[in-house]
């Protein structure tokens, strides 16, 4: 299976490497195949393997690790 690949712009307008480099984490240690990459790398399969809910519970996890 192709991986699902994550850049700063898909976490919002003031996103860095570094966050998404936590997103790549946060979504691996919940066994999704996440690589840092550009987004227009990834296939349709890869698009379904990570529900939207599992997806907003690493970025809330992401936003209070940055802004606490």
């Amino acid at each position: 299976m192709d991986p699902y690949y994550v850049e700063p712009a898909m976490l919002g307008d003031d996103a860095t490497a570094q966050d998404a480099a936590r997103m790549v984490e946060l979504l691996q240690a919940r066994g999704y195949n996440v690589e840092i990459g550009s987004a227009l790398h990834n296939t349709d399969e890869a698009r379904d393997t990570i529900p939207q809910s599992a997806w907003d519970d690493c970025l809330d996890i992401l936003s209070r690790e940055k802004f606490s």
